[in-house]
């Protein structure tokens, strides 16, 4: 196993061009914690701090390329692996650029056994093929994420090499749910190595689905449909928070709904609902402001420019509803309405927020997607 401390030979500025500024802020502070991870000159840190938090009262916006130069500054040799670690487990949790496959187990999967005792398990099987480091982080105690970076193949030549030298494959990210069955990852030509690997350790068989092009849009977007609170949409979502019901001995007089001071007022109102919104048309709860380093708030990761949508109906002499929809980017027209009021994000059906792909889809009766 490769240690913590090892610095690849990989782009510093590539590899923190993944998150925004302020998560960069975020995991520099989080940073001077670990030995491993702390700027040797603590007064020049020191002083990029103070200066970054006086001009961001002034409301002074610093581009990312600024935070990331001085990144560059205080890691003059490069990011080690637990760093590039943290980067990826932070980013693959915010990017909709990653396609994440289901493969499933035959036995039901519990996160309390993925411990160090298996990491070190976990890389001395993969070390008969490969040079490895293995990250492992818990989330919420609801699953954890499993970085897995592989180098040159394990070999008498390779050895005899110095480890400088040594090319990286892009890393491996596999998602453990808590108490199932489904692992969550992303597509690697190592992959069967890895799932080779975790069968002999945990004695369990995996069915890798790749081949079948099962794949979902970002990690937020499984974790949260995955959960409770899809069953109770709608009208019906405000169960979730337990705001409507209250014990039959509590006083009645004092029932949420009755209490004007827990009402919401319209700002953050708004607030919810793009947040919604921002989860419905691109997969995550992280929102990108206009300020970000982007060109566009409310572009489409494929961007359609044509789409037309049928309403069928099976009764007899029915109206048929053909709706054609044109523009540049027609489901950031439909997302940024949203925002503005015109369309209410919580009833606007799937079909109108991008989910399929094709350019011609058949709605039912039922408001369901037929494709053609």
């Amino acid at each position: 196993m490769i240690t913590d401390d090892y610095i690849p030979n990989v782009s510093t500025y590539k590899t923190l061009s993944k998150l925004s500024g302020q998560s960069l802020i975020n995991l520099l502070k989080l940073w001077q914690d670990n030995e491993l991870t702390k700027v040797n000159n603590q007064k020049l840190l020191t002083k990029f701090l103070q200066t970054y938090y006086k001009d961001n009262s002034s409301k002074k916006i610093y581009k990312k390329r600024q935070i990331i130069d001085k990144f560059i500054e205080f890691y003059p040799k490069g990011l080690n692996l637990l760093q590039i670690s943290q980067i990826d487990i932070k980013w693959i949790k915010e990017t909709l650029n990653l396609l994440w496959f289901k493969s499933m187990s035959n036995k039901f999967l519990k996160i309390g056994s993925f411990n160090d005792e298996f990491i070190i398990k976990l890389s001395n099987q993969i070390s008969k093929f490969y040079l490895n480091h293995i990250k492992l982080e818990k989330i919420d105690n609801q699953f954890l994420i499993l970085r897995i970076q592989l180098f040159d193949l394990n070999s008498s030549s390779s050895l005899s090499s110095s480890l400088n030298f040594f090319k990286t494959q892009s890393p491996i990210f596999i998602i453990i749910p808590q108490n199932s069955k489904n692992l969550i990852h992303n597509n690697s030509n190592s992959l069967n190595i890895i799932f080779q690997s975790l069968s002999k350790i945990l004695d369990i068989d995996f069915q890798n689905s790749i081949s079948n092009q099962n794949y979902f849009k970002s990690l937020n977007s499984i974790l949260k449909l995955n959960s409770i609170q899809t069953q109770n949409l709608g009208i019906w979502n405000i169960y979730n928070s337990n705001s409507i019901d209250i014990s039959p001995f509590d006083d009645l007089s004092k029932h949420d709904t009755l209490n004007l001071n827990n009402i919401k007022n319209l700002n953050n109102l708004n607030e919810k609902f793009k947040e919604i919104s921002w989860l419905r048309f691109k997969s995550s709860s992280v929102i990108k402001r206009p300020n970000d380093d982007q060109l566009d708030y409310y572009k489409s990761k494929i961007p359609f420019q044509f789409k037309t949508f049928q309403l069928q109906n099976k009764f007899i002499n029915s109206i048929n509803i053909n709706l054609k929809l044109k523009g540049n980017d027609i489901f950031a027209g439909i997302h940024e309405l949203t925002d503005l009021g015109y369309l209410n994000v919580e009833t606007l059906p799937n079909w109108l927020t991008g989910e399929d792909s094709t350019n011609e889809v058949e709605i039912n009766e039922d408001l369901n997607i037929n494709l053609i």
